[in-house]
């Protein structure tokens, strides 16, 4: 086992060292009349901010293995070293640094075809990390970052002995739905030590979505951290078993009302009432509230796993309701669209007979970066 990880950790480190010597490579002609190391990570960080980001938690990853070893006293596997000493050997590998090479670059420095170089760089660079900004976006549209305190019972709940895979299932599919630093770690933790493979998978997608480094390592390099027998052999039989979710608003009125660990402790500062077709201004002010720390219920986010349009039914209904319930106030998102939608009338009439606070907000000053909200008087 140990030979095997050691082996992965070095076939990582020399990937590393030609990917960012390829990456050294584009710099090189867009670098000033005069340099250091910082400069040209600097410009690695700019053109390749992505792979940096992957390459540090990487580092800091490994560190932490190598620290966990040594407390365990067991064999060192990992010399690592941070991200921009990583890089900073590679260019002194490169000779980049050496005073011959700094004498000649400055001697033949052009600043027309440094900007001519920049500019050729930025035209390969700058779509493709647009490209990538656009799938976290895309990913962060499907979240709240928050991370509110229920979460941390989830968490908790999700590292009892006694929990079930089944219930795992479920409490990842919720954790899912919020991004933190916190929530990150966690789900490294997940990745990295989780024996059952659909666990691990759930987390390994989660944290690609936010391109976060992490590994899908495979089933028969997992370690089973206990010597009891019989808990031995229930985890190595439950390794490969896997849970579907029934994706229906009946699975979610099932699960609300038997009082399944991830819904029974849900809590949310607003309930946002709003028309669908008001999406974008919708997503705009969830961020905003985010912002402001505040925990959000909106169909669309907090429940799009469950509550899909073409399944609408009774229980969907149900479901609304329970959600209005479990939040402090009411948001109403004022438009000619909801002020037109039988079902925003529906959840407003619904939240007045539960005594909720019904804020309004005027679509227009969302869309001005503004969150004025006036208690709704009908």
């Amino acid at each position: 086992m140990s030979s095997y990880t050691k082996y992965m950790y070095q076939k990582k480190v020399q990937q590393n060292k030609k990917d960012f010597g390829q990456y050294i490579d584009t710099i090189i002609p867009i670098l000033p009349a005069e340099y250091t190391s910082q400069t040209i990570i600097y410009y690695l960080k700019q053109y390749y901010p992505f792979e940096y980001r992957m390459l540090k938690e990487q580092c800091k990853y490994y560190a932490k293995q190598a620290r966990t070893l040594k407390k365990f006293g067991k064999k060192k596997r990992y010399f690592v070293v941070n991200a921009d000493d990583f890089l900073e050997h590679m260019i002194r590998a490169k000779g980049l640094l050496k005073f011959k090479t700094l004498d000649n670059h400055k001697k033949h420095f052009s600043s027309f075809e440094q900007e001519k170089a920049e500019d050729a760089l930025r035209k390969v660079r700058i779509p493709k990390i647009n490209k990538v900004q656009i799938k976290i976006s895309e990913a962060q549209k499907h979240v709240q970052a928050v991370d509110p305190a229920f979460l941390e019972k989830l968490r908790g709940f999700y590292s009892r002995k006694n929990a079930s895979q089944k219930d795992k299932v479920y409490i990842l599919q919720e954790l899912q739905k919020y991004y933190s630093n916190k929530m990150v770690q966690f789900f490294k933790r997940i990745a990295q030590s989780e024996y059952n493979f659909q666990l691990r998978e759930m987390a390994f997608h989660y944290l690609q979505n936010f391109k976060h480094f992490t590994e899908l390592r495979k089933q028969k390099y997992m370690r089973i951290h206990t010597k009891n027998k019989k808990r031995r052999a229930m985890i190595r039989r439950n390794g490969k078993v896997r849970y579907e979710i029934p994706q229906t608003p009946q699975e979610l009125e099932y699960r609300i009302h038997n009082q399944g660990k991830e819904q029974k402790y849900k809590s949310y500062d607003y309930f946002i009432s709003h028309s669908y077709k008001d999406y974008t201004s919708v997503q705009h002010l969830i961020n905003l509230l985010n912002d402001a720390k505040k925990n959000i219920y909106c169909d669309w986010i907090s429940d799009e796993d469950y509550l899909k349009r073409e399944l609408f039914c009774e229980d969907t209904t149900s479901v609304l309701r329970r959600r209005i319930e479990q939040s402090n106030a009411v948001i109403f998102v004022s438009s000619s669209n909801s002020q037109n939608s039988y079902w925003v009338q529906r959840e407003l009439k619904y939240a007045r007979k539960c005594g909720k606070e019904i804020f309004k907000i005027d679509k227009e000053t969302i869309n001005q970066d503004k969150v004025s909200l006036k208690k709704y008087i009908e």
